[in-house]
């Protein structure tokens, strides 16, 4: 599913196959600052820009999703996905992209990264942060397979 990323700069739209997921990303790039809306049109994550993470870790458990560092730990490669999958595209963007690219996101990585620096617009790099963030996510990933 597509997702798109409630912020203040670029349009932003990540993928991931579950909310809990995408969700888990979003809070990564945005320190909870930024909402998430799914390509149906629910908000699965509302902005939490002037509240602390006591709010936040409420409306989790209120929304029974999970979050602690197990969560994370069992869904690293997952996570890790969701964050490289981030591109500045809206939800139309998105999806004419993937028909581009005959619906199997066989983008490369150096694609993505030149479609990200040609399209935005802000000095606020958040697919270079969610790639960053991924990057620190995957090493005990590449670790435990030797890599």
């Amino acid at each position: 599913m597509i997702y798109e990323l409630s912020n203040p700069s670029d349009p932003i739209t990540l993928e991931a196959d579950s909310d809990n997921v995408a969700i888990i990303a979003a809070i990564l790039i945005g320190r909870g600052q930024y909402g998430l809306t799914n390509d149906e049109g629910k908000d699965v994550l509302p902005i939490f820009l002037f509240a602390g993470w006591d709010e936040l870790e409420k409306w989790l458990d209120e929304e029974k999703y999970q979050y602690g560092q197990d969560f994370v730990d069992e869904h690293r490669a997952e996570i890790v996905a969701c964050l490289r999958s981030t591109m500045v595209a809206s939800l139309h963007e998105r999806r004419a992209l993937d028909v581009a690219f005959n619906h199997d996101g066989n983008i490369t990585p150096e694609e993505r990264s030149t479609w990200n620096d040609q399209r935005r617009s802000s000095m606020n790099d958040i697919a270079g942060y969610a790639n960053r963030y991924a990057d620190e996510m995957e090493k005990p990933l590449l670790a435990a397979k030797g890599d």
